[in-house]
């Protein structure tokens, strides 16, 4: 795999959504969750399963957490569906396969919109992404618990060092199932092509594809 790379800036967040909002219950309640993580060494795959085991501890099995496993429930696109339809209750699913349902949910990939840490943070806990968010959720058909930041996006390629945007031009780039995501990696000069995540490997090894976008932790997960 190529060395070099963009960062292009566009924050991908990560949405945790539930088709019922979390209240005090007076009776035992199970919750249905899946995740799409593909490295179970991830800081935050084992955060999720630590705060599952948190409130299960602390409501005294109140409530409870039913985990699905991903070959069960699909793919991202797959589980927002599944979340919308009352097949699962709770899942991460990443903003780009939000836009699919949502139009106002587009905002959040705008590539290029921060430009610090810091900028990152402020906007998670703002009132404005609040408000914000309280759209999407009646767009989407689904409660967002909360905003989170999925690190910064890279173009990683097998052809040529990036140094410039024009150097993208023309790479055959995997993207999620997006069309606001697709979209967004055509104004580079890319040629952007949806697929599975599992399925990337094999393309790049293939020449399929030229390259993807990502960050660190996806390269990581692509080594191995």
């Amino acid at each position: 795999m190529g060395r070099r790379f963009i960062v292009v800036g566009s924050i991908v967040f990560l949405l945790v959504c539930v088709l019922t909002q979390m209240t005090a219950f007076a009776q035992k309640k199970e919750f249905r969750w899946t995740d799409n993580m593909y490295n179970n060494r991830r800081v935050d795959y084992e955060g999720w399963y630590r705060m599952m085991d948190l409130i299960e501890e602390r409501t005294k099995g109140q409530i409870t957490f039913k985990r699905i496993n991903k070959s069960i429930a699909g793919n991202l696109a797959q589980t927002a569906e599944a979340i919308q339809k009352g097949a699962l209750d709770i899942g991460d699913v990443w903003s780009p396969i939000v836009t699919m349902h949502s139009k106002a949910a587009g905002a959040l990939v705008m590539p290029f919109l921060f430009n610090l840490p810091e900028d990152m943070l402020w906007n998670v806990v703002s009132p404005e992404t609040r408000e914000l968010l309280e759209v999407i959720e009646k767009e989407a058909g689904f409660k967002i618990l909360c905003p989170g930041i999925y690190e910064e996006r890279s173009f990683i390629n097998n052809k040529r060092p990036i140094k410039k945007l024009e150097d993208v031009k023309g790479l055959r780039i995997r993207v999620l199932e997006s069309p606001d995501e697709q979209y967004w990696v055509s104004l580079t000069g890319a040629r952007p092509a949806p697929s599975t995540f599992p399925e990337l490997y094999q393309m790049l090894k293939t020449g399929v594809f030229d390259g993807y976008d990502g960050n660190f932790m996806v390269h990581e997960i692509l080594r191995g």
